[in-house]
Order: C-alpha cells, then sequence, then structure tokens
C-alpha cells in the first residue's frame, strides 16, 4: 500500500508528508466532517484505525444527548429531573464546543 500525501480513507485523508525521524512515519490526516486535523502513524492508517477528531467525538456525544432526551419527550417523561440533567448537559456541551471554537 502507497501512503501518499491526498490518499483518501474512510476517516479523512493524507494532508502532509510523513515526520521524519520516526520508528513509524506519522502522518496528519483531514477529518472529512469538519476538515480538523488528526494524528495518525502508518500502522494506524494502514489498518483503518484512525482516531475521531475532538470535535466530531464531541457531536456524537450530543447527538445521543439529545436522542435520549427526544425519546424521554416522546415517552411523557418530559417533565423528569433525568430530563432536565440531560438538557443541562446539553448545554453545557454545547458551550464548550462554541468556547472551543471561539479559543
Amino acid at each position: 500500500m502507497k501512503i501518499d500525501v491526498g490518499f483518501v480513507l474512510p476517516s479523512g485523508w493524507v494532508v502532509s508528508e510523513p515526520f521524519d525521524n520516526y520508528e513509524h512515519p506519522a502522518w496528519w490526516l483531514k477529518c472529512p466532517r469538519c476538515r480538523s486535523r488528526v494524528f495518525a502513524t502508518t500502522p494506524m492508517v494502514v489498518e483503518n484505525n484512525i482516531p475521531t477528531c475532538t470535535e466530531c467525538a464531541a457531536y456524537a456525544v450530543l447527538q445521543e444527548r439529545r436522542k435520549r432526551a427526544d425519546d424521554m419527550i416522546a415517552a411523557g417523561r418530559g417533565n423528569e429531573s433525568a430530563f432536565e440533567a440531560l438538557v443541562d448537559a446539553d448545554r453545557a456541551g454545547r458551550d464548550a464546543q462554541m468556547l472551543r471554537r471561539i479559543l
């Protein structure tokens, strides 16, 4: 397998040359959803074992919370304390995500 700049993976594409002086060359990949960069070694690329970028991981957590909140509303449990905790966690997650984008 020849890995080079522009090599496309399901979790991103290679955007930099390998770093020198490493036992296993390392690459910067660009996330296909949010365009942030993710670090990966050649074995990780070959095995397609690329970590999720932090932005997409935070987004996935927010989506899961929102789905649970929607399910609770559909079940008529919208006024329980567990629902309020989900809403508070969602707000805190959105605030933290917004601060990451600003800073």
